[in-house]
């Protein structure tokens, strides 16, 4: 047995073997990974981290093989359960989507579990499709390396920041205007404010 996978198998004998009891003590886990990445607690942080793949690796029978090989594999079985809510600000460890608005921009924010390896991941989504967005897709992908001290919100806010400062607002082409919007977004929240304000005070229109 190689070395990583008798880490983790030394951490599974102290779990559970019910199936749902152990979805449960990975919900556990995520607690633990969003509270350390928060407080910065490095050797915390870690110790989650192999936690949720101890119980990842428990479910799909002692073997790290094949964990995400399709959608009813272990690892996302896993994931779905311990996704937050559409709408709500996922913790660390959670698969979510929610809404963010910075500098008069609403942008969809699709945010990975984040249990990789030192990285995570946002995707920003335009919500209103008239106005100007970060780009003329309406779409941007982003990974970036682990931002401890922040909440999933702030970090999500302040790289939408930094495409605004450093790459402008873009207009929407047409073709992309049309993309479905995720049925937890109500019809009428996609209707965004008329003008929004720059940061030097001068207000700008939308269009």
């Amino acid at each position: 047995m190689a070395k990583h996978d008798q880490v983790l198998a030394e951490l599974a004998r102290a779990l559970p073997d019910d199936r749902e009891a152990l979805l449960d003590a990975a919900k556990g886990a995520v607690c633990q990974f969003h509270e350390a990445a928060i407080v910065e607690d490095m050797a915390a942080f870690e110790q989650a981290r192999l936690l949720r793949e101890a119980i990842t690796w428990k479910l799909n029978g002692g073997s790290s093989f094949g964990t995400n090989a399709g959608e009813n594999s272990p690892g996302y079985v896993v994931e779905r359960h311990c996704a937050a809510t559409p709408g709500e600000v996922p913790m660390w460890g959670q698969r979510g989507q929610f809404i963010i608005t910075v500098r008069g921009i609403r942008a969809m924010i699709d945010s990975g579990d984040s249990f990789g390896f030192g990285m995570c991941h946002f995707s920003f989504h335009a919500v209103d499709r008239s106005k100007p967005f970060i780009s003329e897709t309406g779409y941007r992908s982003h990974f970036m390396p682990f931002p401890f001290g922040y909440t999933v919100k702030e970090a999500a806010e302040a790289v939408l920041e930094e495409f605004i400062e450093s790459q402008g607002r873009k207009v929407i082409e047409p073709r992309y205007r049309d993309r479905e919007i995720p049925s937890w977004i109500e019809a009428n929240d996609i209707v965004a404010p008329a003008t929004y304000q720059e940061t030097n005070g001068q207000g700008a229109f939308g269009f």
